[in-house]
């Protein structure tokens, strides 16, 4: 018997015989295992079995009826009670569905290409094992269009999007990706959905001093929290850690005189006078280290250079210029 049939209802399926009802006046009986009231009937004379309406495949794959035949005379079974099942043929009737979408927090700018962290089930509720629930899954569009991503089957009804590339987070924050799901049926249904996620910014710009030159005066014999600030300029996003500056002297302050602090909420360098001397100078240089780029290894270093007169006088000036170190990138390519 086919699902859904579109056919007028009573329709008969079936006719049951018996051959030791001879010339006896009979009644036939069935009754169907597990209720599913109204659903079956038989003509009590002739055997003729009729479904009375449509039928789901995918919420009954089949039915247990149980068949008797009384003498109408006595009310005496005429033969011992039997069974048979009516198995119920599936058609292409169900769609593929997309079950269970997770999608992390975000993918990193940086990520290596493979796996992305989302994932989902796809499953369609036609009989198991035929071209009707046999999932074929594709990225049907996508924006914007790099890096290309793919969808595929890791296991079962698991898939998970994967790409090709590198994401670039000044170029395209957020991915929309539309997901296609058909099946091999005659004709094949399909159904779709659509995945976006952010992309999350990592530390793909080095800083660069926003000034070459700075001047600060400092007493002798004084301590200091603060002589001077040092402001850079990173095009990564305020707040991130491939947006927070790390200072740090690279000579010229072996006495450990001054210090050089971060200020987190604008991301200058603090430089302070950190020990009393009877002849302060500034280092002869300082600097700052920036960490990594997308598929990058570290890296980039900016250098602040100061150079002024020493001297005991009680205030003295000094001159600070910046440069920039030559720097090398390392890839994976």
């Amino acid at each position: 018997l086919q699902e859904e049939m579109d056919v007028k209802y009573p329709y008969q399926i079936t006719t049951l015989y018996n051959d030791k009802t001879g010339d006896k006046d009979h009644q036939f009986i069935i009754k169907v295992a597990g209720g599913h009231e109204g659903l079956f009937s038989i003509n009590e004379t002739s055997g003729d079995v009729f479904v009375h309406r449509r039928i789901d495949r995918e919420k009954d794959p089949f039915f247990h009826i149980i068949f008797d035949v009384f003498d109408k005379s006595d009310n005496s079974r005429i033969d011992k009670q039997l069974s048979f099942d009516v198995d119920i043929k599936d058609i292409n009737d169900n769609a593929p569905k997309f079950n269970n979408i997770e999608i992390k927090d975000g993918v990193e700018e940086n990520i290596k290409p493979g796996y992305l962290p989302i994932s989902m089930e796809i499953k369609d509720d036609d009989q198991e094992g035929t071209i009707n629930s046999t999932v074929v899954a594709s990225v049907a569009k996508q924006t914007p269009a790099e890096p290309k991503i793919e969808i595929t089957n890791v296991n079962g009804k698991l898939y998970r999007l994967t790409f090709g590339g590198c994401f670039d987070y000044d170029k395209a924050k957020k991915y929309s990706v539309v997901i296609l799901a058909s099946d091999l049926g005659k004709p094949a249904l399909s159904s779709s959905t659509t995945v976006t996620f952010n992309v999350n910014d990592t530390n793909s710009h080095r800083p660069k001093f926003t000034k070459r030159q700075y001047q600060a005066e400092a007493m002798e014999m004084t301590l200091y929290k603060e002589i001077l600030r040092v402001a850079v300029d990173d095009k990564d996003t305020p707040g991130t850690p491939g947006w927070k500056a790390e200072y740090y002297f690279i000579s010229g302050n072996e006495d450990k005189t001054y210090n050089i602090t971060t200020d987190p909420k604008t991301n200058e360098g603090i430089i302070g006078i950190a020990k009393v001397t009877f002849s302060p100078h500034l280092p002869s240089a300082c600097g700052l280290l920036w960490g990594t780029l997308c598929r990058g290894r570290p890296v980039f270093t900016t250098v602040l250079f100061s150079k002024g007169p020493v001297g005991r006088a009680p205030l003295e000036n000094y001159l600070v210029l910046l440069y920039s170190c030559l720097y090398r990138f390392y890839s994976d390519e």
